[in-house]
């Protein structure tokens, strides 16, 4: 029997030091889930798009191309480490080109990570990209975190109204995660309920914020050999960020003792939903435009630090 659920927020090991989903795997598990489709949606970055999308030729999987941004609310303010996740998929090959260039001109924007001021986005919007809430790092979500000292609940409510003004209820989407083994995230999935309730949103979808294919905890070894600190220094994976499926997304709903169980499987028809909307052909040749800096040959380096010794006559 299909799966109905599309992981539609997903990490590869593009996402260097943050997940450790390595693309050939990740579609065999895909099809062995019996799932239609599955996304790409690294941070910051389409990097793996083109080794993700040869992959997928050979598979009966269908790729959505994505990224999880990291926005700010403007750029005129002091420079800080202050950002804010968003999932854009894009849904057809027009939508693939807009996020490489939101990404390129996010680059341009770099501190500590590449950012995509949120008044860009929204000047260079088309009907070609979905957008999801995304994870508790997120604007709305850090507006509904109980952890974050400066949230504030109807500053999520704008930013979605801002969204849908902009792109319209059909190309938004609220983002519900289950981790029972993040206590903060219980109180977020009230506030999104709630904002689901009195909003014109159309979705609502189910993610698993995939960054490993099981529930094994490896990932703590990559960040602990990244960042260069000892196993026992490394905040543990929540176990729920492992490659979803409609079982595991109803377990932790339920051990995160979500009040509305009902709700889930209309989450997870509507992964289905959307990965159908997403119908990207071509990728590999998308920003060949792009003027690359010129590196030296090797021969030139060695002429240049290299004294080449003269030959006797």
């Amino acid at each position: 029997m299909r799966d109905d659920f599309v992981n539609l927020h997903l990490h590869t090991h593009y996402s260097i030091g943050d997940s450790t989903i390595k693309i050939p795997e990740l579609f065999y598990q895909v099809q062995q889930y019996n799932q239609s489709a599955v996304a790409i949606t690294d941070h910051g970055s389409v990097e793996g798009w083109s080794e993700f999308y040869n992959v997928a030729q050979d598979s009966s999987v269908k790729p959505i191309f994505g990224c999880e941004f990291y926005c700010k609310e403007s750029l005129e303010k002091p420079v800080d480490k202050t950002r804010f996740h968003l999932v854009v998929l894009a849904k057809n090959n027009d939508g693939a080109k807009l996020i490489n260039k939101l990404q390129y001109i996010s680059v341009q924007h770099h501190h500590y990570k590449p950012l995509l001021p949120y008044p860009i986005l929204f000047e260079e919007y088309t009907d070609d990209i979905f957008i999801s809430t995304a994870c508790s790092l997120g604007t709305i979500g850090q507006s509904f975190d109980p952890n974050n000292k400066n949230k504030k609940y109807e500053e999520g409510e704008m930013f979605l109204n801002k969204l849908l003004d902009c792109c319209g209820k059909d190309n938004v989407s609220l983002e519900f995660q289950f981790h029972p083994d993040y206590s903060a995230q219980k109180d977020i999935n009230e506030s999104l309920l709630h904002l689901y309730d009195i909003s014109d949103v159309k979705y609502c979808i189910a993610t698993t914020d995939a960054h490993f294919l099981t529930n094994r905890d490896i990932r703590r070894y990559v960040q602990a050999d990244t960042w260069n600190k000892l196993l026992k220094d490394v905040t543990p994976t929540l176990k729920s960020n492992c490659l979803g499926t409609s079982s595991y997304v109803h377990h932790f709903a339920e051990e995160s003792d979500f009040s509305d169980l009902n709700l889930v499987d209309k989450m997870i028809k509507n992964t289905s939903v959307i990965a159908n909307q997403c119908n990207v052909t071509e990728v590999n040749n998308i920003g060949q435009d792009r003027i690359l800096p010129k590196f030296n040959k090797h021969q030139q380096f060695k002429k240049i630090f290299f004294k080449q010794p003269k030959v006797k006559e």
